[in-house]
C-alpha cells in the first residue's frame, strides 16, 4: 500500500505533536507522584528536546560537540549539583558516551598523550585498594582533628561510598575530559580555542553572579547553592568563596593573551573587569596572588606581554599611588575585604588550614605507599598533602608524571606556533602553586588546560600532510 505523498510530509509534524504531548503528561505525572520537581523534569525535556534536534540538524557528533561545550562552560559552577554532582559532570559524561559512540562507528583511531592514562591509572589504583583494603576503621574513628557539625556528619555518606564517589567525579574530570577534547579536536582545528573561550565565558558569569550578589541587586547564589559563606563572602555559582576565586584566577592567563593580542579586544576587556570584581567579592587572598601570578607569567611568556612590561608596570605603580594618596580609607576597605588586613576570619582561617594539614600529613605516616583512601582527597587544604594522604607515594607520583608530561607536550606544542598551548601551561602552574594553600583537586574546571593540551598534542600526532594544510589553510594553529 502506498502512503499519500501529504500524509507522509505530515508524519514528522504528528510525530513531534504525538512526543510532546506524552512529555507533557509524563513531566505532570512525575510532578503529581512525586517522582521529580517539575522544573527538574522540564528542563529534562527541554535538554532532550534540543538535542533530538542537534542531531536531526547537525548529526551525532554534533551532539557530543555541544555537550562538551555544555560541560566546559559550567565546569566552574560546582555549586550547581544534584546528588553531589555538579552539572558539568553529567554533561561531560555524555559527551565522552557520544564521542566514543561516533569514533568506534567511523572506525577513528584514539590518540590520548600517555601521561592522561598515567593519571587516571593511579587513581583508578587507589579507588580499587581501597575499597578491597580498607583503612582500619579504628583509625578512621580516631582521625578527626576539627570537630564537624552533628548536621554535616549526618549528610556526609559512608567511606566506601565517598571512595566510589570521589573517584568517579575525579575520573570524569581528569580522564573523561581529555578524552572527550581528543576525540573532538582531532577533526576540528579551531576547536580548541573555542572550548578556552567557553571556558573563560563560563567563569565570567560565575563571577558576575558574585558581583550582583554582592551589591544586592540578585541572590541568584542563596536561591540555587545550598550551601553560602555565612562571613559575606561571595562563591557565585561556586561551591564555596575560594573556588570562585580559584577558576577567576585559572583563566586570567587566557583573558591576558586575549587582550594582549587580539584585533578586538574590549570584550576581553570587559571579562577581565567582571572576573576582577568575583574575585574581590570572594574575598580570597590566595585567588588574588594567583590571579596577579598568572597574569604576570602570561605578560612575560608571550613577546606581545614583554613588549608593555615597562609601561604596564609604570601604569600600575602611578595608580596604586593615586588610589592610595586620594583614597586611603577605600584601599583600607579593600584590605580587609581581601581579608589581608584586619580580618579575624583570616587567623581563624589559618588555625583550621594548620590543624587539617597537620591531620592530612598524619594520614600520609599511617600509610605512606597507598594512603588511606580518595574520601580524604579534599581535606587538607594543600593539594600535595592530600595526594599523599588520600594515595600515598603512588598517587603523588602518578600525579606528578602527569604534570611533568603535560608541561613537556605543552613547550612541545609552544616551539611549534600554538600560543595557547603556553597560556595553558601558565594556567596549570597557577594552580599547582596555590595548591600549596587551597584544596581543590578533583573538580572538572581544573583540568580544562590539561584536557585542551591533551587535544592539541592529540592533533599533532595524528596529522597527515594533507590535514596539516588543511590547518594552514584555515588560518594556522588554534
Amino acid at each position: 500500500m502506498t502512503v499519500p505523498a501529504p500524509v507522509r510530509a505530515a508524519f514528522p509534524v504528528l510525530l513531534a505533536g504525538l512526543l510532546a504531548g506524552v512529555a507533557v503528561v509524563g513531566a505532570l505525572m512525575a510532578d503529581a507522584r512525586g517522582w521529580a520537581r517539575l522544573e527538574v523534569v522540564v528542563a529534562g525535556v527541554v535538554f532532550l528536546a534540543v538535542a533530538l534536534v542537534v542531531v536531526a540538524v547537525r548529526g551525532v557528533e554534533d551532539l557530543g560537540i555541544g555537550l562538551l561545550f555544555v560541560a566546559v562552560t559550567t565546569a566552574t559552577w560546582n555549586g550547581l549539583s544534584g546528588a553531589a554532582v555538579p552539572v558539568a559532570q553529567p554533561a561531560l559524561a555524555a559527551a565522552l558516551l557520544v564521542l566514543v559512540g561516533v569514533a568506534v562507528a567511523q572506525r577513528r583511531r584514539l590518540v590520548v598523550p600517555a601521561w592522561v592514562w598515567v593519571l587516571g591509572g593511579a587513581i583508578l589504583l587507589i579507588a580499587v585498594t581501597s575499597t578491597f583494603w580498607p583503612t582500619d576503621p579504628g583509625y578512621l574513628s580516631a582521625r578527626t582533628r576539627v570537630p564537624v557539625p552533628a548536621e554535616v556528619a549526618a549528610a556526609i555518606p559512608s567511606f566506601e561510598v565517598a571512595n566510589l564517589v570521589n573517584a568517579v567525579r575525579w575520573l570524569i574530570s581528569a580522564v573523561a575530559l581529555p578524552v572527550a577534547v581528543c576525540l573532538a579536536v582531532t577533526s576540528r582545528p579551531r576547536l580548541a580555542e573555542r572550548l578556552a573561550t567557553a571556558w573563560v565565558i563560563g567563569s565570567t558569569v560565575n563571577a558576575a553572579v558574585a558581583v550582583t550578589d554582592e551589591l544586592g541587586v540578585t541572590a541568584i547564589s542563596a536561591r540555587l547553592v545550598s550551601i553560602v559563606d555565612i562571613g559575606g563572602r561571595q562563591a557565585g555559582l561556586g561551591a564555596q568563596p575560594n573556588h570562585l576565586a580559584l577558576a577567576v584566577a585559572l583563566v586570567a592567563p587566557v583573558v591576558t593573551w586575549r587582550v594582549l593580542t587580539s584585533v578586538v579586544r574590549w570584550p576581553w576587556i570587559v571579562a577581565g573587569v567582571v572576573l576582577a570584581g568575583g574575585l574581590l567579592s570572594s574575598g580570597s587572598r590566595g585567588g588574588l596572588v594567583a590571579a596577579v601570578l598568572g597574569i604576570g607569567l602570561t605578560v612575560l611568556s608571550l613577546s606581545a606581554g614583554r613588549r608593555v612590561i615597562a609601561p604596564l608596570l609604570g601604569a600600575v605603580a602611578c595608580t596604586v599611588a593615586v588610589v592610595w594618596a586620594v583614597f586611603p580609607a577605600r584601599v583600607d576597605d579593600l584590605l580587609v575585604a581581601l581579608r589581608l588586613s584586619g580580618a579575624d576570619s583570616a587567623a581563624e582561617s589559618d588555625a583550621v588550614r594548620s590543624q587539617i594539614a597537620d591531620q592530612a600529613l598524619e594520614d600520609w605516616v599511617y600509610s605512606p605507599v597507598r594512603g588511606i583512601g580518595l574520601p580524604v582527597v579534599a581535606d587538607g587544604h594543600n593539594i600535595y598533602l592530600q595526594l599523599l594522604a588520600a594515595g600515598g607515594v603512588l598517587l603523588l607520583l602518578g600525579f606528578a608524571t602527569a604534570m611533568v608530561g603535560f608541561a613537556l607536550d605543552g613547550r612541545d606544542l609552544a616551539a611549534g606556533g600554538e600560543t595557547l598551548a603556553t597560556v595553558l601551561v601558565v594556567c596549570t602552574a597557577v594552580w599547582l602553586v596555590v595548591g600549596l594553600v587551597e584544596n581543590q583537586l578533583t573538580d572538572a574546571f581544573l583540568y580544562v588546560p590539561f584536557a585542551v593540551v591533551a587535544g592539541l598534542a592529540a592533533r599533532r600526532r595524528t596529522r597527515t600532510p594533507v590535514t596539516e594544510q588543511l590547518v594552514r589553510g584555515r588560518g594556522g594553529p588554534s
